[in-house]
């Protein structure tokens, strides 16, 4: 089965987000204290490199969707949309990733219902029509059209949980009641599933993230960071750590780290057995760490040049070993041990 690296959005062009605005508290949502939704781990390739939702789209059968906590909103792609109630609208989107994928299509909106919880109306979200790739990515994951690249995946489009908007934004700000004011992944690879619990912040975090606030609000009012910088440390090897903007992304299949990570290899993929480790902020201590090696989803590693920018994705490895919590209230990432 084919793979894509959905591996972090660049950027999306598109019309206006939808959404009412909240009430005073927009995180007015204590029927969400503790959800516990379940994540699936599908094996691609003989590695697990994804987590996967079950989701509904209009009242429409549940179809997989990839969890992706580095872009906001959902991209389903048409031939996956199954027979919702679902209005469509002629607004262009595009959107482009890492590996060269190129999504193309419109802008539609459904009720969209997942883990027992759905949205409080309906919300806007992009319907893919075309997949293609860039030019200077040829052999990109969308190089063969649409139907081959749906008929290849094994999800339905992206679940996009980002804390920022552009415009569409997460489900997970949309919902009934109002926004969860966090989030956190906690996976089990032994059992390949993992758990998005909501509106639980751990008590014991072994290091916690700053990250900036988005330039507005989401278009429902509720508040808006740059969640793919949070302001984390890095180091391979023994040198001392630099804090770079950080990316905690489940959507990509290995950790994406700048040349200017102190001590890092040569510019591609790692396969000299180099060790990168995540550190605390203050006292430098270590959080979590991989060896290089070639299992997407667990140790694959690549350098980036610094012309490109300087700062890391840390891909879904670190999700298999620590929780990862998003703090939409105060604008921070937690990372704790596995529950």
């Amino acid at each position: 089965m084919g793979v894509v690296a959905s591996v972090g959005l660049i950027g999306v062009l598109a019309g206006c987000g939808s959404g009412e605005l909240l009430g005073n508290d927009p995180f007015a949502s204590d029927a969400l204290n503790g959800v516990e939704i379940n994540l699936e781990m599908p094996t691609i390739n003989d590695s697990l490199p994804y987590l996967t939702l079950d989701v509904s789209i209009g009242g429409g059968k549940e179809v997989p969707m990839l969890v992706d906590t580095a872009s906001p909103g959902m991209r389903i792609l048409k031939t996956q949309i199954g027979k919702g109630e679902v209005t469509r609208t002629s607004i262009p989107v595009n959107a482009q990733f890492i590996d060269g994928t190129t999504f193309d299509g419109v802008e539609a909106s459904a009720v969209v219902s997942f883990g027992g919880v759905k949205t409080a109306a309906p919300i806007t979200f992009q319907l893919i029509t075309e997949v293609s790739c860039q030019p200077q990515f040829p052999a990109c994951a969308g190089a063969d059209g649409l139907a081959a690249y749906s008929k290849a995946q094994s999800f339905a489009g992206i679940f996009g949980i980002g804390l920022y908007s552009v415009p569409v934004y997460s489900p997970l700000s949309q919902l009934e009641g109002g926004a969860a004011s966090s989030f956190r992944i906690t996976s089990n690879p032994k059992r390949k599933s993992a758990t998005l619990t909501l509106n639980s912040l751990p008590t014991d975090p072994v290091a916690t993230y700053p990250l900036p606030k988005w330039s507005q609000p989401l278009p429902n009012g509720v508040p808006a960071w740059a969640s793919n910088e949070a302001n984390a440390c890095w180091s391979f090897g023994a040198e001392s750590p630099q804090c770079l903007p950080t990316a905690f992304d489940t959507g990509s299949p290995f950790l994406i780290a700048s040349a200017a990570v102190p001590g890092a290899p040569p510019v591609g993929d790692v396969t000299n057995q180099s060790q990168v480790t995540l550190f605390t902020t203050g006292d430098s201590r270590p959080v979590w760490s991989v060896v290089a090696g070639q299992t997407p989803g667990k140790d694959k590693v690549t350098i980036t040049p610094t012309s490109a920018g300087e700062a890391v994705n840390t891909g879904s490895g670190i999700f298999r070993s620590r929780s990862v919590t998003f703090d939409s209230r105060n604008g921070q990432v937690l990372v704790g041990p596995a529950q």
